[in-house]
């Protein structure tokens, strides 16, 4: 029987601020920020519990995963600029005419 004991150690919590802060996703109040700052939170830990402890190799692991954590802009920012007449979505069922 086997079990993972780097699952159950618990990541020092200044060391994973340390690594946000290093990559550039600080502790900003809007919920764009913290749902990012959460989700690499996440990725960092994942990452602590599989063996990775130095906090350079941490930073490397989020640097090349930061794109793919969230979308550049959450909907409901682009649906409250469309709302706030920035722009409309096309209806792609609509075909355009040519005048």
């Amino acid at each position: 029987m086997s079990s993972n004991v780097a699952s159950h150690v618990p990541v020092p919590l200044d060391m994973l601020k340390r690594v946000l802060d290093t990559v550039g996703i600080f502790d900003v109040g809007s919920t764009w920020h913290r749902a990012k700052r959460r989700a690499a939170a996440r990725l960092l830990i994942s990452a602590f519990q599989r063996g990775t402890c130095s906090e350079a190799a941490l930073v490397t692991i989020l640097m090349s995963q930061i794109e793919m954590l969230s979308p550049p802009f959450p909907c409901e920012d682009v649906d409250r600029w469309e709302n706030e007449g920035g722009g409309v979505q096309p209806d792609l069922a609509a075909p355009e005419t040519v005048h």
